[in-house]
């Protein structure tokens, strides 16, 4: 079986084959009945595919995998269940290797768990990266639970040797960059490293980029891997469906008793009956494996997601096109155009990549201090879709085209370039992780009772759209905003970087001044954590912190400390900040003061609830920064508890307080204890969680890379390419 290359050394697997066949007639009359297994190839578009009549193989390819037909048999890769004559070879202390009695070829494996786990891959990629190091010149493959695993019941994998598999032959050793797609017979998608660890990191992220099956969890994939040449080779076939609709078990002739698995996809389409041997035809075959597999444009738009952004939304819109854009229809729409009473979906294509459309009005920092209207113009499709008496615009758009848009509107795209650059990570970042849904997905209910109000919101409460252009995800105005060649060069020289932590996509989160110390996650969203969020000083060391205590709180927000936000240079703030963003004068600390009657009519204003003159405001639980996620709220005639951080500044505010990270402190109170007049002193502008934009910003005019940057706001990160 070759020379060891590993450590571990390489297995002896033609011992072990040859043993178990003088010792179980069954498997050995199969493996010789492969020498009468007929084969013949047909001309497809990209080369040939090889059709094989193997009858043996009728159980697997007719299998019945219903969750009713799998709980009425007993398991039969469960050592309990196999036969007495089967052997196995342990791997790992967690595998055991076993001759196939049912082979597509000379030499084939099944590699099943000793648990007895359903069939799932997510936390089995080392472990088969590590097989195909030990099994010299063998492909060890995966048929996901609804790609044509007959036992998805029992996790499992299986081995063949590579030379019988044509679509290595179809791909090359070595590729310019990582992770390609390849517009091949099945398209798929290619991963090429020289450590485990990175085969591995990209497998995962691949896997992530691609539609989860709501039945199984994971993605629909046939995925197969070699070691050769010291470098991992894997291939990741996408699928659309189990098995084609041609798919029969019966003898009728107008179906096919074929289902493709991951040999099938590799180029030997295995066919149990005769009839069917004879009569599929190039075209058919074709068909079988275009139908169940997914186009390479489908593909690359995964890898490179287009994102539905919902920019506004009005009982009428008036909308500019710069060309003709065709609806759903066939109709033809230019010029002006006021839309009203829309009774369906408007779908508009443009009529070529350069075309703009405009939509008047759009508001932007809604509820906030800084909210205006503007005329904003985008590229892309664009959706009108009634909602509700309203019509809701959705902007159609790829992903890298949305970020020269968001750096741009996040900040002035004269802002330093390495700052430009981090911030084109960590918005591409953010945007994949919420679509993909990887990173604080599991819904977690508020609390809106009589007692209090905890509540936030986040990605999930939008269902027509992907994000919103708004403060609530990323701030898009499309095409209006990108005034810099910087943006997008920016963009351009990040493309596919993202930052990851262990094999996921980061939640990356941003707020304009964090006030000297980083918040964590769960002060201000769902009650989870992520290791590279953590709370850090904005400083040249970045330490952990923790200023939760009141004493603590009072003391860091009532002073000045250094930080990379405290002071940053007036030529620094004009080219990070927009026009608007730069009324806001005091952003590391500042105050806001009331009287009795004026926090009185805003409470109540906010909340819907007459609390009277207000009391008592009084932190009942901080944050490490000092932001506050549950506040007492105490009238005269109502009191609550108020949470979390977004809840509090918007309950406070006529818009938002900066921030949550605030001590209110009553003065002149009356004969009944009630202070006439409110000062609220508070440190920094918005959630404080992740990158600072301003301690960023002046960390890139003092010559810190971009990489730098991002691994001082997220620690324990890892920047990787996604894509190209």
């Amino acid at each position: 079986m070759g020379n060891s290359r590993t450590q571990e050394g390489t297995l002896n697997l033609r011992d072990f084959i040859d043993s178990q066949l003088a010792t179980w007639p069954l498997a050995a009359d199969n493996f010789r009945k492969l020498a009468q297994v007929v084969t013949r190839r047909i001309a497809t578009s990209d080369g040939c595919i090889s059709l094989q009549h193997n009858p043996a193989r009728a159980v697997s390819t007719g299998a019945d995998t219903t969750a009713t037909a799998i709980a009425s048999r007993p398991c039969f890769l469960c050592r309990t269940n196999r036969p007495g004559q089967q052997q196995a070879l342990t791997f790992a202390g967690k595998y055991e290797i076993l001759v196939n009695p049912f082979p597509i070829f000379p030499d084939h494996l099944t590699i099943a768990a000793i648990d007895h786990a359903p069939q799932r891959i997510r936390n089995r990629i080392s472990d088969m990266l590590s097989m195909a190091c030990r099994m010299d010149g063998f492909t060890v493959f995966y048929n996901g639970p609804a790609c044509g695993a007959s036992a998805p019941d029992h996790a499992h994998f299986q081995a063949v040797p590579s030379a019988c598999l044509p679509i290595w032959e179809k791909l090359p050793d070595r590729q310019s960059k990582p992770v390609e797609i390849h517009d091949i017979l099945p398209p798929c998608i290619s991963i090429v490293t020289s450590t485990a660890e990175d085969a591995e990191k990209h497998t995962r992220h691949v896997l992530s980029c691609l539609p989860t099956d709501t039945d199984t969890g994971e993605p629909k994939v046939n995925i197969l891997t070699r070691f050769t040449g010291n470098r991992h080779h894997i291939i990741i076939i996408p699928r659309r469906r189990h098995r084609p609709t041609c798919f029969g078990r019966d003898n009728d002739l107008r179906t096919r008793m074929i289902s493709p698995a991951s040999i099938d996809m590799a180029g030997m389409i295995v066919v149990p009956r005769r009839s069917d041997f004879e009569a599929i035809t190039s075209q058919e075959a074709e068909d079988i494996i275009t139908e169940t597999g997914m186009p390479a444009e489908e593909i690359r738009k995964l890898m490179t997601p287009t994102l539905k952004i919902g920019i506004v939304e009005a009982e009428e819109l008036t909308i500019s096109f710069s060309v003709p854009y065709t609806d759903n229809s066939g109709n033809s729409i230019s010029g002006t155009v006021r839309f009203t009473n829309l009774d369906a979906p408007l779908r508009l294509i443009p009529s070529d990549t350069d075309a703009t459309f405009t939509i008047r009005d759009v508001t932007i920092g809604i509820d906030f201090h800084w909210q205006r209207h503007e005329n904003q113009t985008f590229r892309g499709a664009l959706s009108l879709i009634p909602d509700n008496g309203r019509i809701l615009a959705v902007n159609e758009i790829d992903v890298e085209s949305y970020l020269c848009s968001v750096v741009s509107s996040e900040m002035n795209a004269s802002a330093p370039e390495e700052f430009l650059k981090a911030h084109a990570v960590i918005s591409r970042s953010w945007v994949l992780a919420q679509i993909n849904r990887q990173t604080g997905s599991q819904e977690y209910p508020c609390s809106v009772t009589d007692d209090e109000i905890i509540r936030w919101t986040d990605h999930s409460a939008h269902s027509l759209f992907d994000v919103c252009a708004d403060d609530h995800c990323q701030r898009y105005q499309g095409c209006t905003r990108v005034t810099s060649e910087a943006a997008i060069r920016a963009v351009e020289a990040t493309r596919g970087l993202v930052l990851t932590f262990d094999g996921q996509l980061c939640d990356t989160r941003f707020s304009k001044c964090c006030g000297g110390i980083t918040e964590q996650f769960s002060t201000c969203w769902q009650p989870v954590d992520y290791p590279y969020l953590q709370s850090v000083t904005d400083t040249p060391e970045a330490i952990s912190a923790d200023i939760s205590s009141e004493e603590a709180a009072t003391r860091w927000i009532s002073t000045m400390p250094d930080a990379f936000c405290a002071n940053p240079p007036a030529e620094v703030l004009e080219t990070v900040l927009n026009d608007y963003d730069r009324s806001t004068p005091h952003l590391y600390r500042w105050t806001v003061e009331y009287t009795a009657d004026e926090l009185a009519a805003i409470v109540k204003r906010r909340t819907g609830t007459d609390f009277g003159q207000i009391r008592d405001i009084r932190p009942l639980h901080r944050g490490p920064s000092g932001r506050i996620d549950r506040l007492m709220l105490a009238g005269t005639k109502a009191a609550r508890i108020i949470g979390k951080e977004l809840e509090i500044r918007r309950t406070l505010s006529e818009s938002h307080l900066y921030s949550s990270a605030f001590i209110a402190e009553g003065s002149d109170r009356n004969e009944a204890g009630v202070p006439r007049r409110w000062v609220i002193r508070g440190a920094g502008w918005g959630h404080g969680v992740g990158l600072c934009q301003i301690g960023a910003a002046v960390m890139a005019s003092r010559g810190y890379s971009y990489r730098e940057i991002l691994a001082h706001y997220f620690t324990r990160s890892e920047l990787t390419e996604l894509y190209r």
